[in-house]
């Protein structure tokens, strides 16, 4: 007889993992514009050339940049509430976990930071 224990789980929000895909690709892709330095025009590159790809560059990251970390933020405390309210359910605090996630991301950034 199989074991059906995994299916007494909460089903996944795909919603969710939708979005946060979607902003951890845009996020990605204008990064990667910026660091790698995709922006340089070589000297000999016509006017309307350079104004057709700032125009690009522009529609870019208005489209996607500041909407991206909104999504990404929005959803990063969402699955905080979730893991929260899943513990409230099995009647554990919640709290000490969430402290040491906080100190991870904390040292995640401070290394970042070292290379960036």
């Amino acid at each position: 007889m199989p074991n059906n224990s995994f299916n007494l789980k909460a089903p996944r929000i795909e919603v969710v993992d939708a979005l946060r895909g979607f902003a951890i690709m845009s996020i990605m892709l204008l990064h990667n514009i910026e660091h790698f330095d995709y922006y340089f025009f070589p000297e000999f590159f016509p006017d309307w050339l350079k104004a057709l790809d700032k125009i690009i560059w522009d529609t870019l990251f208005f489209l996607f940049g500041g909407k991206s970390y909104a999504i990404f933020a929005l959803l990063f405390g969402f699955s905080f509430y979730i893991q929260n309210n899943n513990q409230e359910q099995k009647g554990k605090d919640f709290r000490v976990r969430f402290f040491w996630r906080l100190i991870l991301l904390f040292g995640f950034g401070f290394v970042n930071t070292l290379f960036y």
